[in-house]
């Protein structure tokens, strides 16, 4: 669990589903996604924004940063820690 986060940057919401499509209980699920630091996943968080403004091409910043935001949101990432990494690293 912690190596879908560590090597594939994963974030806690895709973890949880991928457990759940293997039928994996939700007290072991909850006990897996505690393990997982919050410092380590914010740093990851701003590092695969980072990594992704770098490539997108968009000049309009709305759109900019709706594609950021839709990106994270598919790598498994909660919506308001998306929001927060945006708003303070002026991607």
């Amino acid at each position: 669990m912690v190596g879908k986060f560590r090597q594939k940057a994963w974030g806690k919401i895709k973890i949880k589903q991928g457990l759940k499509f293997k039928k994996v209980p939700d007290v072991l699920i909850k006990k897996a996604l505690l393990q997982i630091d919050s410092d380590d996943y914010f740093a990851t968080l701003t590092r695969i924004l980072q990594r992704k403004a770098s490539i997108v091409a968009e000049r309009d910043a709305f759109k900019r940063r709706y594609k950021l935001q839709q990106y994270a949101m598919g790598r498994g990432f909660e919506h308001d820690l998306i929001l927060d990494v945006l708003k303070n690293s002026d991607l």
